[in-house]
């Protein structure tokens, strides 16, 4: 019970008390590597996570109260600070959104998190945009990639390459290529 413990207290200082980890198993790393994986500066070799967590649920509460709600099938988490997460899906009540990915990485510092492959956002103000990368820059408040993205609302298909969303704002814009097209 003492290891179990540690392994959790480890996890919220890694996030620097922000998450609160409820509802989750987990076990040391005895995976397949993904490509994506850290690896060591000095041997180039992939490292091991430190924490490795299977069925995540956490959230993720500010001065205002709860932000955003986590779920992942399973996260890795890095003593340099970032926390890889598989089958991912964030969403945030407060902001009207929701992000579906098949893939996440969380950096501590700077504070971002970059959604890819298959990336679904819902908005309540815009429709649903689907890109293959996103990035949330937390401190910004802002949603931005520079894939191509498509985004279908009330009858709208929108497409085009690079996005910008600011969540505080609920504004955003399509940067390049943006064509526009009616259905029916």
């Amino acid at each position: 019970m003492g290891k179990i413990t540690g392994y959790i207290f480890k996890a919220l200082i890694l996030v620097e008390g922000l998450l609160l980890l409820t509802g989750c198993s987990y076990q040391r790393s005895t995976l397949h590597r993904s490509p994506s994986n850290p690896v060591s500066q000095s041997s180039g070799k992939p490292l091991a996570p430190d924490i490795q967590i299977m069925r995540l649920f956490y959230t993720v509460y500010g001065r205002e109260g709860l932000l955003w709600k986590v779920k992942a099938a399973r996260a890795d988490i890095y003593k340099n600070k970032e926390i890889l997460f598989q089958n991912v899906y964030a969403f945030s009540g407060r902001k009207g959104v929701s992000i579906k990915a098949e893939e996440g990485v969380y950096y501590l510092r700077p504070k971002k998190f970059i959604f890819k492959g298959h990336v679904c956002l819902k908005t309540k103000k815009y429709g649903s945009l689907w890109t293959e990368r996103l990035v949330y820059l937390p401190d910004q408040h802002i949603l931005e990639t520079r894939a191509e993205v498509l985004i279908r609302h009330q009858g709208l298909i929108m497409k085009g390459k690079g996005f910008v969303y600011d969540l505080e704002t609920g504004t955003f814009k399509i940067l390049h290529e943006t064509r526009v097209q009616v259905e029916g």
